[in-house]
């Protein structure tokens, strides 16, 4: 399923790259999503074609645990003082900046702006 989106979506590959996450691990945590957890499903949808439930499970959740990870990570650095709280205001920003362009065609120097402002904001909110 990841690989349909990637064919639509070059800022995704972008975003991909700079993250903590296998592709595998998005492609589960995508299928399962959409399918709402039918496991017979999910095991014969992913882009690797069929797969062990058990491979699926330790894939999927290995992804769910750097999500969760990363959610740790920010409520850390705020704890710590490393990030201000104005930081959670920016990450909205940020996500509406991410609607906004999500669905859309980009050329690859709109997709590499959108990583420098994201780049640019990330420096801002550590070193504020």
């Amino acid at each position: 399923m990841l690989k349909e989106l990637l064919k639509e979506d070059k800022l995704l590959e972008k975003l991909i790259t700079k993250s903590g996450f296998s592709r595998k691990q998005l492609d589960y945590i995508i299928v399962r999503k959409e399918l709402e957890g039918k496991i017979n499903e999910i095991v014969t949808k992913t882009d690797g074609g069929k797969v062990s439930k058990a491979a699926y499970l330790i894939t999927k959740n290995r992804g769910i645990t750097n999500i969760k990870k990363a959610f740790y990570t920010l409520i850390l650095a705020y704890y710590l003082g490393i990030i201000p709280k104005e930081s959670f205001v920016a990450l909205e920003k940020i996500t509406t900046l991410m609607d906004n362009v999500k669905g859309r065609i980009l050329t690859k120097e709109q997709i590499d702006n959108i990583i420098i402002t994201l780049e640019n904001l990330f420096e801002q909110l550590i070193n504020a």
